[in-house]
């Protein structure tokens, strides 16, 4: 006896994949896409970030000391 399952392939945008795929780079994404190497990679819209992701950013942003002179 053989069981099937069904999922939902919503199709979303770039920015979603992006941070799906754990704020992968774009070049990354887009070459999935374009080659199918994903299955249900389904992307809506352009091929590109919308803006620039916050998230990563951040993650780039250098640690700073706490100024404890005054204590």
């Amino acid at each position: 006896m053989a069981l099937t399952t069904q999922t939902k392939c919503q199709v979303v945008t770039f920015d979603t994949w992006h941070r799906r795929l754990g704020h992968t780079v774009a070049d990354t994404i887009h070459e999935m896409a374009n080659k199918n190497l994903v299955d249900g990679l389904n992307i809506t819209g352009e091929l590109t970030m919308g803006e620039r992701c916050e998230d990563y950013i951040f993650g780039k942003h250098s640690t700073h000391l706490f100024n404890d002179s005054g204590y």
